[in-house]
């Protein structure tokens, strides 16, 4: 099926798709195979539904990859990823390994807590609130592993550069992991 309507973001800056997929949840309750959408990004002319059409297959195709289970999935999300989604696993791992040496190479609970912080803060575009939410932690639990994880990392996480690094790694993280679920 191929539909088109308009979303937009509301000031408060929740993703588009937000309004739909609560739509869907209350529809489909307890429906175990609810329907699913993928939307691509906002097109302006009509000569562009063909790429439209393109983006929701591709988001679609690697929503299976990364085992994304989202009732509505936008291109936009996981466009980055499909930039790097025929890079060799092993220089995947390798860069990984390197960027987080320093860290991995700690206390493995201690880890776990940081690069959970870690990527939750990249997922969240650097918003420490909707970080803390998600987490179920104080806001000041997260600017504390935060802190220390920039310092341990040796990164500034207010700078684009080191955000970047840690979007590619926590990518190449979900792309090896799925690889070796299937």
């Amino acid at each position: 099926m191929f539909s088109i309507y308009s979303l937009k973001k509301d000031a408060g800056g929740d993703d588009p798709g937000a309004p739909l997929s609560a739509s869907l949840r209350e529809m489909c309750g307890g429906i175990a195979k609810a329907p699913r959408f993928f939307l691509s990004r906002v097109k302006r002319k009509p000569g562009a539904l063909r790429e439209a059409y393109r983006e929701c297959l591709e988001a679609r195709q690697l929503s299976r990859r990364f085992g994304l289970e989202d009732a509505v999935v936008l291109f936009e999300t996981v466009e980055f990823a499909s930039v790097f989604q025929h890079v060799p696993q092993e220089v995947m791992q390798a860069y990984c390994d390197r960027i987080l040496h320093a860290l991995t190479a700690r206390d493995e609970a201690y880890a776990g807590d940081m690069l959970k912080t870690l990527e939750a803060y990249i997922r969240h575009d650097g918003q420490v609130h909707k970080v803390a939410k998600s987490l179920h932690i104080h806001r000041n639990t997260v600017a504390y592993r935060l802190e220390k994880a920039g310092e341990i990392l040796n990164m500034d996480l207010n700078r684009l550069e080191d955000m970047m690094k840690l979007k590619v790694v926590f990518l190449f993280r979900r792309l090896i992991e799925k690889d070796k679920t299937g």
